[in-house]
């Protein structure tokens, strides 16, 4: 179950179950434990000096901990859409260094796979977005619109550093690989 597909009326609905279960388990008393005690005068008197430090406002508040507790880590799970703004710029990090060129079970790179997954983000948003790479290559800087991101994401490549060898020689390279 992808708990990010959740509709705000499901994620609603959901974070009122929630609440709904804490109140009940905190209505919940435990029953009275029965102890057989040699002085019963003794024991009277101390459960007469509990009860008058006993507080209502503590059970209160232990309720509304519970409850912020609860419907907080609920929240956390299901972030219903209709919560806050829309995002006005959306940045796309990139991890462009040599580990990404490790294949994956599919025969595929890691690198292919990250730029596959960012071209459908910055498809399918609507706003300006910034394209970024950890080694400092990407071909543009700022907020270009999802067409330009595209097209400068088809032009960042993986940046190798280190001796390489070729033919039998070791080179020293430092660029773009594709």
């Amino acid at each position: 179950m992808n708990f990010l597909a959740f509709s705000p009326l499901l994620a609603y609905s959901f974070l009122a179950a929630v609440a709904t279960l804490i109140i009940l388990l905190h209505l919940l008393r435990p029953r009275a434990l029965r102890r057989v005690i040699s002085s019963t005068v003794l024991w009277t008197e101390v459960i007469k000096a509990h009860r008058k430090y006993h507080a209502p406002w503590r059970w209160l508040l232990s309720l509304l901990l519970c409850l912020l507790i609860g419907l907080a880590l609920a929240l956390a799970l299901t972030r219903p859409q209709g919560l806050g703004p829309a995002p006005s710029r959306v940045v796309v990090l990139l991890d462009n260094s040599p580990s990404m060129a490790a294949r994956t079970r599919d025969g595929e790179t890691r690198w292919a796979h990250a730029v596959n997954r960012a071209r459908e983000l910055i498809a399918s948003t609507r706003v300006d977005v910034m394209l970024a790479d950890t080694m400092g290559r990407a071909p543009i800087s700022g907020f270009v619109p999802p067409a330009k991101a595209i097209a400068a994401l088809d032009q960042l490549g993986l940046v190798s550093y280190g001796p390489v060898r070729q033919h039998g020689q070791w080179h020293r390279t430092v660029g773009n690989q594709t």
